[in-house]
């Protein structure tokens, strides 16, 4: 009941559409003529329909004549009256062509009168009489007509599916061509659409197993005939409105692949579901190489990869090996005929395969590299490197999840990433070589296989990285002058060094791949320097490089030797900076400087147990701060004449380090300080909280008769601060805590000292100038 509603209800609205669409004026006379010679046609149609439904084997001659006469009766008077009464000699010719398709149909369905051969072929006369009669006559009323008889019979006398969709397929392309011929889309999309509420009715409700192979054929002829305007003609000569129903003909049948690939009982008909689908894209293809909408190959690829994708996850079945590998070569080819990028992203399947046929890994392997060859080459020489390194990507993950023993794995992954490069270099699209820094991370994710590989120690995943990770080093490297400005092939590098550095942190060999992208940026940095535009590949490649060596140091070597060789590198970069005037070997000294000065400040336990252990603590202590501190003047000094004010940071940093290991040696005489600067006086004894009062009076007083010596303006700031700061100290601590013996030390000491210090400021000094008192 359903089916014979949606389709009176899709007929109705035909018949109003092509009515109101043509030339007939809405005159009250017109319109009952009209309104009743469509009513009489209606009821002479339905009588024949149930007519035949009712009758019986035994009358079935009597009521095949009778419905016979009456639509050739009919025709004939149609054409009599033609002249004088149009309205009724078109529906005359309307109701006779329905009569003679419900008579045609029931004879071969209902009763088994004809062979369905002949049914066919008198099918085809009715057809041919209808179209005949819309044409001479301009009806679209017989056009209608036709719909109506030829939609209505199967819905009201079902019979099996074979005859039932020849019928329907005549019908429609009648109809079809018919409506192409005379410009009424509407009657061309209401029989589109009512072949398709055919065609999905009966899939969704009788279709089997068996019955798969002729569904998917009557899909593919009714696909046909939708189309037939996408293949008539050039596309600027296409009406837009057919256009569009004949493209929505042509996804019918992609949506029956879809469904077919979705049911799992269905698993068995592989064959059928790809022969199919491969039928159609190709078909679709052909339509577009006849000028037909470009995207339409797209759908069909869409449709393909969703089919693909759904029918292994779903309705996979091992019986299907390995003839489903020499399916997706043949859609691969196919989509390599015109350039799109499904011939890459078809690959994708073959994540599917490697998942259900793991225990195949060489055949799919050897089957995937060889289709991987043709389609690299065809579509690097046809100018789209993308759809290479797309295919190559999907290679690369299903190779992983094959899982084949680990050496082997290496090297066909080598081979994968070499073919990326290859495509890049040989393009000139060198963000290729970028892209292929995800794919290394997904091939390390999806390698990590502790069930796979248990025979293996837990830095394989390491390994795996690391081999093609020289493949990033090595493509800039051969690259050269070739490269000109892109800056792709650097950064790849760079990106790659950074995933190879997170995979090492948590194995114990982190501080030595560190150490040594550190020494293979430098590499590329000396080869940049010798190729022009030089920035920002510089830029990128020097921050690298020292970002990685700082980081192998401080993997690599104790606390203490990490800050006396970054304290010693600000030096070094200082240096180069005055040489090669890059900003930011600058701006990093700047930062190792502050790093510095902050771990002498804060660190509590810079040495820990193993100097107390070989007893050089105090040795370590004196040279680990006299090595910064020397290291920070010498840094004021040879970047005093480029950057004044930065001298006097360094400066001040250089002081404050001395300052510091003066105040932890103290402390640690009386008590431990884990290396840390803490004053607490109120806690301290009262010999040590003398001793920072006389150390801070007389280092202020000598380092302000220096800094007249050698004209050194930020010691005499720092020797003057240092000296207000014993001042405030005894005034504010030791006048309150410290006993009179003690007391009267330090008011010494400190009052000698403000006597030096005051005569020193009275004199005019005249010292020697090393360049620390330019002006900033």
């Amino acid at each position: 009941m359903f089916l014979v509603l949606a389709v009176a209800i899709l007929i109705g609205l035909a018949a109003i559409v092509v009515a109101y669409g043509s030339s007939w004026t809405l005159d009250l006379h017109a319109t009952a003529v009209r309104g009743f010679s469509w009513i009489a046609g209606l009821a002479l149609v339905l009588a024949a329909v149930v007519l035949f439904s009712s009758a019986g084997q035994g009358s079935a001659w009597a009521a095949s004549l009778i419905g016979l006469g009456a639509g050739i009766a009919l025709l004939v008077v149609s054409q009599l009256v033609a002249a004088k009464y149009p309205a009724t000699a078109n529906v005359l010719a309307g109701t006779a062509i329905g009569v003679l398709y419900a008579t045609v149909y029931a004879m071969h369905v209902r009763w088994g009168l004809l062979p369905l051969l002949v049914m066919i072929i008198g099918m085809l006369l009715v057809s041919a009489a209808a179209i005949y009669v819309a044409l001479r006559r301009d009806s679209a009323f017989v056009a209608v007509a036709a719909l109506i008889g030829g939609f209505l019979t199967p819905a009201l006398s079902p019979g099996d599916a074979l005859p039932r969709f020849s019928y329907l397929l005549i019908v429609t392309a009648g109809v079809v061509w018919l409506a192409w011929k005379k410009q009424w889309p509407a009657l061309a999309a209401i029989a589109v659409a009512l072949s398709a509420i055919y065609q999905w009715t009966w899939v969704l409700q009788s279709v089997t197993v068996s019955q798969v192979a002729l569904a998917a054929t009557i899909f593919a002829a009714f696909a046909i005939v939708g189309t037939l305007p996408l293949w008539y003609g050039q596309r600027d000569e296409r009406p837009p409105r057919f256009e569009w129903i004949a493209v929505a003909a042509a996804h019918l049948p992609l949506l029956f692949a879809i469904y077919v690939a979705s049911q799992t009982n269905y698993a068995s008909q592989y064959n059928v579901l790809f022969a199919f689908l491969l039928f159609i894209d190709a078909g679709l293809l052909a339509i577009v190489w006849r000028g037909g909408p470009k995207w339409l190959h797209a759908a069909g690829g869409i449709a393909t990869l969703i089919t693909f994708i759904i029918w292994l996850r779903v309705s996979y079945t091992h019986a299907s090996w390995p003839w489903l590998v020499v399916w997706l070569a043949l859609f691969v080819a196919l989509y390599l005929i015109k350039a799109t990028p499904f011939a890459g992203l078809l690959f994708a399947s073959f994540i599917g395969i490697a998942i259900r046929e793991p225990a195949e890994w060489a055949a799919i392997v050897a089957a995937m590299l060889v289709m991987l060859a043709v389609v690299v080459v065809v579509n690097v020489r046809r100018g789209q490197p993308f759809t290479a390194a797309i295919a190559i990507a999907f290679s690369s993950i299903a190779l992983m999840m094959l899982h084949p023993p680990l050496y082997t794995l290496i090297a066909l992954h080598v081979l994968l990433f070499a073919a990326l490069f290859a495509v890049a270099w040989i393009s000139g699209r060198h963000v290729l070589a970028i892209l292929a820094v995800p794919f290394l991370v997904a091939m390390v994710i999806t390698a990590y296989s502790p069930a796979a590989w248990t025979q293996y120690s837990a830095t394989t995943l390491l390994f795996i990285a690391a081999v093609p990770y020289l493949l990033f080093i090595a493509y800039p490297l051969a690259l050269g002058a070739r490269a000109k400005a892109s800056l792709a092939p650097y950064t790849a590098a760079a990106l790659a060094s950074l995933v190879l550095l997170l995979i090492a942190w948590t194995t114990p060999f982190a501080g030595i791949v560190a150490l040594v992208e550190a020494v293979l940026m430098a590499v590329l940095l000396w080869r940049a320097l010798k190729l022009e535009p030089r920035e920002p590949r510089v830029t990128l490649l020097l921050a690298l490089t020292l970002a990685l060596s700082d980081i192998a140091i401080a993997l690599l070597l104790p606390k203490p030797w990490t800050v006396t060789l970054f304290a010693l590198g600000v030096v070094v970069l200082v240096w180069l900076f005055l040489r090669f005037h890059h900003p930011l070997l600058l701006l990093w000294g700047t930062g190792l400087a502050a790093f510095v000065f902050l771990r002498l400040a804060f660190d509590g336990d810079l040495f820990g147990v193993v100097w107390y252990a070989f007893n050089i603590y105090w040795p370590a202590y004196i040279a680990l701060y006299a090595v910064c501190g020397v290291a920070m003047f010498a840094a004021a000094y040879l970047i005093r004449v480029e950057n004044p004010l930065l001298q006097r940071v360094f400066s001040v940093a250089c002081l404050f380090e001395l300052w510091f290991l003066i105040n932890i040696l103290i402390a640690n005489c009386y008590h431990s300080s884990n290396g840390a600067v803490v004053f607490d006086f109120v806690a301290s004894s009262a010999v040590e909280s003398a001793l920072y009062t006389i150390a801070w009076a007389v280092i202020a007083t000598g380092l302000l008769i220096l800094s007249y010596l050698i004209r050194w303006p930020a010691a005499r700031g720092a020797a003057l601060s240092l000296l207000l700061a014993a001042i405030l100290k005894s005034v504010v601590s030791d006048l309150s805590h410290l006993p009179p013996g003690t007391l009267v030390a330090a008011l010494v000491a400190l009052g000698g000292s403000l006597a030096v210090v005051a005569f020193v400021l009275q004199r005019r000094w005249v010292g020697k100038s090393i360049g620390l008192d330019l002006p900033v």
